[in-house]
């Protein structure tokens, strides 16, 4: 399957907005874990997926706290985390 040269949808490229919309259930981020593992911690916005998408920074994969679970959006986090590249180790 083949994606859309540009998907729908608003995009951004200020990290606090991004992290920010995500909390306010406009879809998913990847969180840098030292910058969204207090905001997790305080219940905005929870981790989806099956785990953390190492690279030199790792993250996690984010979406709003008060939403139940979405099948599709766990599919995609889990695609994510799966798909990423492996950590480089010096």
């Amino acid at each position: 399957m083949t994606s859309p040269r540009r998907l729908p949808g608003p995009r951004s490229n200020d990290y606090s907005l991004i992290v920010q919309a995500t909390t306010d259930g406009q879809g998913i981020a990847l969180g840098w874990v030292h910058l969204v593992s207090e905001l997790i911690a305080q219940g905005k916005p929870r981790q989806v997926g099956a785990g953390i998408v190492r690279t030199d920074q790792p993250f996690m994969a984010l979406t709003r706290a008060t939403t139940a679970p979405n099948p599709i959006v766990e599919t995609l986090a889990s695609w994510i985390v799966e798909h990423a590249p492996a950590p480089k180790h010096e």
